[in-house]
């Protein structure tokens, strides 16, 4: 969806963003390695999926 007023499911580009920035603040912030191994999992799999999107593929090489 391109606006913040469309009801399908998909994220927005807000959304991604915030998303991304969270999920950095999470790695950079964590000590257990529990935690960090599980958000780094997380990590991955929103970056596979940014990186076969045409819209936000550069996205996954900006946030690191």
């Amino acid at each position: 969806p391109d606006n913040a007023e469309d009801q399908s499911k998909f994220l927005i580009e807000r959304d991604i963003k915030a998303l991304s920035e969270s999920l950095m603040n999470m790695l950079a912030g964590f000590k257990h390695r529990g935690a960090i191994e599980i958000t780094a999992d997380s990590f991955e799999l929103f970056c596979k999926k940014l990186l076969n999107s045409d819209t936000y593929s550069s996205l996954p090489r900006t946030m690191l």
